[in-house]
């Protein structure tokens, strides 16, 4: 019988809806959790809240708690913390508004934990922790000093003076919040490694698929010539893989399979995505889409060729659980356990990467193995509730601390 915990969930936006990938996972956490343990959601928004947003939320919190992110507070501390310690991701982040709402919950509320979502969110807790015998769980998501590295190697010239001072000062911060926490958790092993935290404090729980969100999708779904992208398109290190695999892989891919085409699925597209479309009628970009799971099961193949970020990729995921099957870089992967050849295909240069996405194209009983595989390591690993329950177990194992 899992016991029933009070819980203050506090996250730096607001959970719904699920599109992007820090809350897709705050809310299938908060979904899960809700079916047996009462939740506070004190979160931030910079735009007004859709009323169908705030009441998905309120079915499933005792109270949802939304706080005004305003944008000019957020960059009068950017500016001041240029000559502090506090990374530039934390500091647009910091509200009076949130610090005030935050002590006033506390005040007239009893939790059993208080769940941090990333570090971004971290220096609201040195201004109660003092002050409470609550254990605090922060969720990492993933190592932020991972992926500021990742895209200064990336970056231009111009700019990787600014992503080395923000990757310095993001890594001595991650260092501060060792051990500052009843217990923390993060999706990828690979990004504990690079905290150097690989004990009992910091435990890895990855994110999930929601199965009914994302069925099955048999071959005869699958356009046979589609090649898909899918995730948040302002997204540096989806962009960054986007330009990279339209510019390196695609042609040649187009070279023995002309009539393939390339369709790039996800919100907020940037400039340099938009532009593939001026010179080139096989690539089709979407936009914000209300079914994903339909054009991920739609294409025969989805590729995953991310050259910079960190924790996990729930592009991959998703495209199991439908049964599209991937091709996708080492780092890609650092945070599933897929087996290559088996349930997943993987590829580090343009030349493997294109053969890997033609022999699927071509391959229909190993294109039906890897499908069928991947839909199966979805459903014996990751759904949200066997993640969800990992979590429940790391909450148990703080209380008692």
């Amino acid at each position: 019988m899992v016991k029933s915990f009070k819980i203050l969930f506090v996250c730096p936006r607001i959970p719904h809806p699920p599109i992007k990938g820090d809350s897709l996972r705050a809310f299938y956490q908060i979904r899960e959790l809700s079916k047996y343990h009462k939740l506070t959601l004190l979160t931030f928004s910079e735009d007004p809240v859709e009323e169908e947003s705030f009441e998905v939320l309120k079915q499933m919190c005792e109270k949802v708690i939304i706080i005004k992110h305003r944008k000019i507070e957020a960059i009068k501390n950017i500016i001041k913390s240029i000559f502090s310690c506090l990374p530039l991701q934390c500091a647009y982040y910091q509200s009076e508004d949130m610090r005030t709402k935050i002590a006033d919950v506390l005040s007239t509320n009893h939790f059993d934990i208080i769940h941090i979502q990333l570090i971004r969110m971290a220096p609201y807790v040195f201004s109660f922790k003092s002050q409470l015998g609550i254990p605090v769980i922060l969720d990492f998501v993933d190592a932020l000093s991972l992926n500021m590295y990742k895209r200064l190697l990336r970056e231009d010239y111009w700019l990787k003076i600014f992503f080395f001072y923000e990757w310095y000062k993001t890594k001595k911060y991650e260092n501060r919040l060792k051990y500052c926490f009843a217990k923390a958790i993060i999706t990828s092993p690979f990004d504990s490694k690079i905290l150097s935290l690989n004990d009992d404090w910091l435990e890895v729980i990855p994110n999930g698929v929601d199965l009914d969100r994302f069925p099955y999708y048999p071959r005869k779904f699958h356009e046979p010539h589609t090649i898909i992208f899918s995730g948040n398109m302002n997204y540096f290190p989806n962009v960054d893989a986007v330009l990279f695999f339209y510019y390196n892989i695609y042609p040649k891919i187009k070279k023995l399979i002309p009539e393939v085409r390339f369709k790039i699925v996800g919100v907020n597209p940037a400039p340099a995505i938009l532009r593939l479309t001026t010179h080139d009628k096989d690539v089709l970009i979407t936009g914000y889409v209300k079914n994903i799971a339909e054009h991920i099961g739609s294409a025969a193949v989805a590729v995953a060729p991310m050259l910079s970020g960190s924790g996990i990729q729930n592009k991959i995921l998703e495209a199991m659980a439908v049964g599209t099957p991937v091709v996708a870089t080492k780092l890609a992967t650092n945070a599933i356990k897929v087996t290559p050849n088996k349930d997943i295909l993987l590829a580090n240069t343009p030349e493997d990467f294109a053969d890997c996405v033609v022999k699927l194209l071509r391959d229909e009983s190993f294109w039906q193995k890897l499908s069928l595989n991947a839909r199966n390591l979805v459903e014996s690993e990751y759904t949200w509730q066997k993640v969800t329950s990992k979590l429940e177990a790391v909450y148990a194992k703080a209380v008692k601390l």
